[in-house]
């Protein structure tokens, strides 16, 4: 048993900073969530409800980890590809108004290009 929160050496860093002293969140709504919970609002965000086995191999190139605000966003690692560095996977922020904004990979998500690196696009598929 370990209590690593997850296979990502920069989100258990972040987690770790999260969970740290005091009862303050470090970014107001910022929650995160069980790594690696099905469809954690997945489901519900896009609207398929009663669809879920027919979609899961979709929903299972998506991995929910952190409430974004308290007003419904979150963020999700996609796993477009096989590659095995997680924190370089896109980052996909479902927003509570209904938009998506792809930033390229966690490292870029919380440092100080974040603003610059959300783009409101979806990459061209393969």
């Amino acid at each position: 048993m370990t209590d690593t929160y997850s296979p990502i050496p920069e989100l258990n860093l972040l987690k770790e900073f999260s969970d740290g002293p005091g009862e303050d969140a470090f970014s107001d709504g910022f929650e995160f969530y069980e790594y690696d919970r099905p469809d954690a609002g997945l489901v519900e965000w896009l609207c398929l409800e009663g669809r879920e086995e027919e979609v899961r191999g979709h929903l299972d190139r998506l991995t929910p980890f952190a409430q974004a605000t308290g007003s419904g966003s979150f963020y999700a690692l996609w796993h477009c590809d096989d590659r095995t560095d997680f924190a370089t996977l896109p980052v996909i922020r479902f927003g509570d108004e209904g938009d998506l904004d792809i930033i390229e990979g966690l490292r870029n998500l919380f440092g100080p290009s974040a603003s610059a690196a959300c783009r409101p696009r979806c990459p061209a598929s393969s």
